[in-house]
């Protein structure tokens, strides 16, 4: 079967029995002289492309100019190096990139299928290497620095066959991952190149569609961390933008990607946003675990605030830390997903970062006030004191907070609100999880020391030693707490990769358990809560004999026997 040679194209319609070659160099030129034709010769778009223009006319030209591959990586070295690539808008990087690679990928390729040979030349700016296959080889391998292209001898069929390897080595930080168009415009934003350019060629006729794929090592440029994830992309001329079609990972570490890819092209990896991908069960999971967490939250808050026998500094910030997770688990139920109104969204995310940070700082507040009192015991028990110490706490507890959001959206309102949800987009992020670090660390440290020092009281039998057995209880309880609430927000870190699925349905079921555990803890597990729950019981369901006139000594003795005392009912 006739095909056409390297450097052509077949034009021939269908159903025609004759082959009709025309020569790609054509082809380009005149698509690039028609670019040209409206381009404005003082823009510094213009200036590239006729550059470009110059080197693809003179490789074309080959016979009467005699460009070899070390002139024409030269050239192009010289065109990527030019300054004026600043001043150039993003759609105007497009263009010029799309003439570009073709025009260097062609001369390189046209040069090479000349003079089959293994050559390898680099210049600060672009590195090339070729090679022609051997008889009876399974594969190729091409190497320009710390990149490489692997190609099966299988799409080398003749003796004079080759591939070529092109690396540029400063283009990724003109082709932003905001030219990925499978993204929406907010994670375009935050993607980044993280690897260099390459293309790579060979001279078979076949560059579409290859039985056999081939493989890019590349070198990373920057480490991953846990909310990117990495994407091999190619430069689709026809979108001027990198495209996953054809592509994907095949090994990934720190410091390098393996790309596999069924056609040839220009290639790079991108380091993009983690897309977290929910399911139908993760959804109904999620709504029915908040509304459970909401249910509890709510009966706790309600137990805390109606009970006045159970009123102290503790229970206040037990409803304040109540409170927060109340408001915040209800704007995630109702107000995470209400992206359709730009501004509604990004005062939603902005009053969620303030409420769960206020949450944390509470909770935070609580491993202070336990360690005082373990600490101050003997001069002042800071769970019994008359001294109110809760209109301290409420300035701290919602003030840090408060000043947190408020540099936050000065520096950067447009982080509140992304595309999918209503909440902190990448480039903000650490405002929430930086004092969330910060909180969590800190309580950790309060509560093992508070562990610490009522190991040493409680080995030197102190007078105060149900106290401090109470205190004791109360410091589990909150590590108990640290760790649910904590957890969740660490096992958003892992939302990415291999085991997204089941971190989303860990991070989902931990925060469903949050109202649970407060409830269950503090309220079920509490003797005083339940025998307060008891009372209200008793005089809910027992009735006064008809009979019975109403006098004090009528009010039935089984409500609460007076032998109970308040030590009787402690924590």
């Amino acid at each position: 079967m006739c095909s056409c040679n390297a450097g052509y194209r077949d034009i021939s319609k269908k159903g025609a029995t004759q082959l009709q070659c025309i020569a790609l160099c054509e082809i380009y030129l005149q698509k690039q002289s028609e670019t040209l034709s409206f381009c404005d010769q003082k823009n510094s778009s213009c200036i590239h492309q006729r550059s470009t223009y110059h080197l693809l006319e003179a490789s074309c030209q080959s016979n009467k100019t005699k460009l070899d591959i070390k002139n024409i990586t030269n050239s192009a070295s010289g065109i990527l190096s030019d300054p004026s690539w600043s001043n150039l808008s993003s759609s105007e990087v497009s263009t010029v990139v799309n003439g570009f690679l073709e025009t260097v990928e062609l001369s390189v390729l046209k040069s090479f299928s000349k003079n089959p040979s293994n050559q390898n030349f680099s210049t600060p700016e672009i590195g090339v290497a070729t090679k022609v296959a051997k008889e009876n080889c399974s594969f190729i391998t091409l190497n320009v620095g710390l990149n490489s292209m692997n190609v099966s001898c299988d799409l080398l069929p003749k003796p004079e066959d080759g591939a070529i390897f092109i690396s540029y080595k400063s283009l990724d930080s003109r082709l932003s991952g905001g030219f990925l168009k499978s993204l929406g415009a907010a994670e375009e934003n935050t993607a980044v190149v993280n690897s260099q350019v390459v293309t790579g060629s060979i001279t078979s006729q076949t560059t579409e569609n290859l039985n056999s794929p081939v493989t890019f090592t590349l070198y990373n440029l920057q480490a991953l961390d846990s909310s990117q994830v990495s994407l091999c992309v190619f430069w689709d001329p026809k979108l001027s933008g990198w495209s996953q079609r054809g592509c994907n990972i095949t090994f990934s570490n720190v410091s390098t990607t393996v790309c596999s890819c069924d056609h040839l092209s220009t290639f790079a990896v991108i380091m993009a946003p983690c897309d977290i991908k929910e399911d139908h069960g993760l959804l109904y999971i999620s709504h029915i675990g908040l509304s459970l967490s909401l249910l509890c939250l709510f009966l706790s808050l309600l137990t805390f605030i109606l009970c006045h026998s159970l009123r102290s500094p503790h229970t206040s910030m037990l409803i304040a830390l109540c409170g927060c997770l109340f408001l915040g688990q209800l704007i995630i139920l109702f107000g995470l997903h209400q992206t359709r109104f730009i501004i509604l969204c990004s005062i939603i995310a902005g009053c969620l970062h303030y409420i769960l940070l206020c949450a944390f700082c509470w909770m935070t507040l609580e491993s202070v006030l336990l360690f005082l009192t373990v600490r101050n015991l003997n001069a002042m028990n800071y769970l019994t004191s008359r001294r109110s110490h809760f209109p301290t706490a409420c300035f701290i507890g919602f003030g840090v907070p408060a000043v947190i959001v408020t540099i936050s959206a000065a520096v950067s309102y447009e982080g509140y609100g992304t595309r999918k949800r209503c909440w902190l987009n990448l480039n903000l992020i650490w405002s929430f999880l930086g004092p969330v670090c910060v909180f969590i660390t800190t309580n950790t440290v309060l509560l093992i020391s508070t562990v610490w020092l009522l190991r040493v009281k409680l080995a030197s039998l102190n007078a105060n030693i149900s106290t401090l057995k109470n205190t004791r209880l109360l410091t589990f309880k909150a590590l108990a707490q640290l760790f649910i609430l904590g957890s969740t927000w660490v096992l958003g870190f892992f939302q990415c990769g291999t085991g997204a699925i089941v971190a989303s349905y860990l991070f989902t079921i931990c925060n469903s358990l949050q109202g649970a555990f407060i409830f269950l803890v503090h309220c079920l597990l509490n003797r005083q809560v339940r025998a307060e729950y008891r009372k209200v019981f008793l005089r809910l369901h027992i009735k006064k004999p008809e009979s019975e006139a109403v006098s004090g000594s009528t009010v039935p003795m089984t409500l609460i026997s007076p032998e109970v005392s308040k030590t009787e009912l402690s924590l």
